[in-house]
């Protein structure tokens, strides 16, 4: 799935996929039927779809009424204070290093479903480039694939 935004185009994860593991931990945690939940994905700005998307992806413009669709009651009150009392209780306390430990973990994911070398800073793909000019012209490196807003290098094994 791409994100454009005058002409600059990045990649991320599947949020419905997130979600989905998103879901699969409220399940096991709050021994909850997957069934009583549903997940909405929610662009905000200028995204374009290059495909189809399912009815609970949507734009802000669209998020309530989606949410308002869902309207049968799969959890008691008592259920749905207990569910929140317990997502509180785990949470992690926000900041920086929580920041940065998630985004760490998600590279590594990535890293391990993809095999694919990454930047170490904007966590994109690493591909193979030939330095045209300069001392170094003809050799290969690994160059971040979001060149020119990154210049992150390695050098080729």
């Amino acid at each position: 799935m791409d994100a454009e935004n005058f002409n600059y185009s990045s990649k991320f994860q599947n949020p419905i996929h997130q979600n989905y593991k998103h879901l699969k931990i409220l399940e096991a945690k709050f021994n909850i039927s997957i069934d009583a939940l549903f997940s909405v994905v929610v662009f905000i700005g200028d995204s374009t779809f290059k495909t189809d998307v399912p009815e609970n992806v949507t734009y802000a413009s669209g998020c309530l009424s989606c949410i308002y669709s869902h309207s049968a009651e799969l959890l008691n009150q008592q259920q749905v204070m207990e569910s929140i009392k317990n997502i509180e209780s785990s949470r992690l306390d926000r900041g920086f290093s929580t920041n940065q430990a998630h985004k760490t973990h998600v590279r590594d994911i990535i890293k391990q479903k993809t095999n694919e070398k990454l930047c170490k800073k904007y966590g994109s793909g690493m591909v193979l480039r030939e330095a045209k000019k300069g001392q170094n012209a003809g050799s290969k490196f690994w160059g971040c694939s979001n060149f020119p807003k990154c210049r992150g290098v390695e050098k080729l094994n």
